[in-house]
């Protein structure tokens, strides 16, 4: 069962010195909820926060679901969406990025 607090704080000790890094998925904590700290605590950035917030959870309206990045991948995101497929109770998320060549 997943423990929104007991498992963020396992997952943020897995972030210790690795880049680049993309977390990403239902983390089922509000954007403002406090769990969520251990994991920007690690200089991760939320993409869907910064170009496209709104709720992934269509069931209850909210949104619990990710896609951060740590800078060195966040220089190159120019975008991130919520889709609005029902094939799930969450909608589909994801970023976009222009990677140099």
């Amino acid at each position: 069962m997943w423990q929104p607090t007991r498992n963020l704080e396992l997952l943020a000790g897995e972030l210790e010195g690795s880049t680049p890094t993309i977390l990403l998925g239902d983390l089922n904590v509000k954007p403002n909820d406090p769990e969520l700290e251990r994991i920007k605590a690690h200089g991760l950035i939320d993409l869907i926060g910064k170009f496209s917030e709104g709720p992934t959870f269509w069931a209850r309206p909210k949104r619990l679901d990710y896609v951060f990045v740590d800078s060195s991948l966040a220089q190159w995101a120019v975008g991130a969406s919520i889709g609005s497929s029902r094939a799930s109770d969450h909608h589909p998320v994801w970023a976009d990025f222009a990677l140099p060549h």
